[in-house]
């Protein structure tokens, strides 16, 4: 393997403190990368990292569009839609903001 010409010889690096007992050599250590192999590899990675930050980001607005937003949880609660006053006992507007308060008056614990 050594012998196989200037590509070779460049391909691998040779560490003499580690010596095969039964060649009597160094251990040799490839130095290039086996192209194939890497862009497999950086490519197969590559997909696992995506979908591991990526794709919840891309889905979590989702479940958010499902929940109620905070105007009807005011008016579900009793309060005003615009500012959060409580409108129990309040006719027609909203007495903090002026808002029309006619629908959000009916209280439910």
């Amino acid at each position: 393997m050594h012998e196989q010409g200037p590509i070779a010889e460049h391909s691998h690096l040779e560490l003499p403190l580690f010596v095969d007992p039964r060649t009597q050599r160094g251990i040799l250590l490839p130095v290039t990368p086996v192209w194939p192999g890497l862009i497999a590899n950086t490519a197969i990675w590559g997909l696992v990292w995506y979908a591991i930050l990526f794709l919840p980001l891309r889905y979590l607005p989702l479940p958010l569009r499902l929940l109620p937003s905070s105007a009807a949880n005011r008016k579900r609660r009793g309060l005003c839609v615009a500012c959060g006053y409580d409108l129990t006992g309040a006719t027609g507007r909203c007495p903090e903001c002026g808002v029309e308060a006619a629908a959000a008056t009916v209280r439910r614990v």
